[in-house]
């Protein structure tokens, strides 16, 4: 399967099968660590997964979302957070870039002094640390589990309030997206892929002075 051909497979799944499928602690966690592979600023990587499996907790979770029924049958759902001040590991982060010979020793200096002044004083930079970069690996997560034969589905609906209490989520993570997974009920119908819009409406070459409001 090529991307092309995974980006047109790739549905929302809306209803799951119950103990439809088994995933591994292994399963989920090579799962996450190929959606690792994604691009992030500066090569922070400011993601951070929570894998909710047990029943209980799926039931509180569940609670956390309007009472979707797909967080109940799914065989795990992932809480994606991103960390809004992953920026403070950057000395970690610039000693393993010299190792990988991607940053020369007489450059640390100067790349961490940037990264901290991009993140430091503005709490937006910080907002969008947290939320564009953790969007890359869940885009990817869900590619990956098609190519694996696992259904996936994004959910955007929760209580940030409850799940930061249910979960134990620090103030500096922000919990971006879930992502549920299992196998798609042969019962409940899924859902067939939303039209696009035209391309001519998303596309401006150059800038967008000749944009219609």
């Amino acid at each position: 399967m090529n991307v092309i051909d995974a980006m047109n497979r790739r549905r929302t799944t809306e209803y799951f099968e119950p103990d439809g499928l088994l995933l591994s602690r292994d399963e989920i966690e090579k799962l996450i660590a190929d959606a690792c592979l994604s691009p992030s600023e500066f090569n922070l990587q400011p993601w951070r997964f929570i894998v909710v499996r047990d029943l209980a907790r799926k039931e509180i979770l569940y609670e956390c979302t309007d009472h979707q029924e797909k967080i109940r049958n799914a065989v795990a759902v992932l809480i994606l957070c991103g960390d809004s001040m992953a920026f403070q590991s950057v000395d970690d982060m610039a000693r393993s870039r010299v190792e990988a010979e991607c940053l020369r020793e007489e450059e640390v200096a100067e790349f961490c002094r940037l990264v901290t002044a991009r993140y430091e004083k503005s709490k937006w930079e910080r907002a969008l640390l947290a939320v564009r970069n953790p969007a890359f690996a869940g885009m990817s997560l869900m590619l990956l589990a098609l190519e694996r034969g696992i259904a996936s589905a994004p959910i955007f609906s929760f209580s940030e309030e409850a799940i930061r209490r249910s979960f134990h989520i620090q103030p500096r993570f922000l919990p971006v997206m879930l992502i549920a997974l299992g196998l798609p009920s042969t019962h409940g119908a899924q859902p067939s892929r939303g039209p696009r819009v035209d391309t001519k409406s998303v596309v401006f070459h150059e800038d967008m002075a000749a944009m219609e409001f």
